[in-house]
């Protein structure tokens, strides 16, 4: 009973590291795309903050606005690497799949196959004991025609003895 409470246990367990790794994929990627988002707004105030003479915008202020952009394509670049992982996680899987099905289709087939085989040989084996029991009739029909024609001889030699 202990053995399989701890199947149980390690195989629940087993599925849910499963699951959590696919749904971390999609959680660190809302994650990235949250801090996109942050980081947007923050060009966007950036972008409209003007502190030069006249209501220009200064270096520093390009400058700031420069180095959000950058964060900006940092993250995008971290979005584009963890959808490529992703992407790639589930092609390996659908692979799988792919191979997985062909591995059982050919199973099958060949299973399919050794049982047509083996039909085909049932019935071979079948008529060859018909064939053989058809044989060992005619067989048994004739020595009980022999038994009694010899039985016969005899009776008629025993009976002329006695005459």
């Amino acid at each position: 009973m202990r053995k399989i409470f701890l199947l149980l246990v390690i195989s629940v367990c087993a599925g849910q590291v499963y699951s959590q790794d696919s749904l971390g994929n999609l959680e660190e990627l809302k994650q990235l795309l949250m801090q996109r988002k942050d980081q947007f707004d923050t060009y966007a105030k950036q972008a409209d903050e003007r502190s030069g003479i006249f209501g220009n915008k200064t270096k520093k202020d390009l400058e700031k606005s420069r180095e959000i952009l950058l964060q900006i394509v940092k993250i995008d670049n971290s979005i584009m690497d963890e959808l490529n992982r992703a992407i790639t996680n589930r092609g390996m899987a659908k692979a799988d799949y792919s191979t997985d099905q062909l591995q059982y289709t050919t199973t099958i087939q060949q299973l399919t196959l050794a049982a047509d085989t083996l039909e085909k040989q049932l019935n071979i084996a079948t008529e060859a004991k018909a064939s053989l029991q058809k044989k060992i009739t005619l067989q048994q029909w004739a020595i009980y025609f022999l038994c009694a024609a010899i039985l016969i001889g005899l009776w008629q030699r025993f009976r002329l003895m006695k005459r």
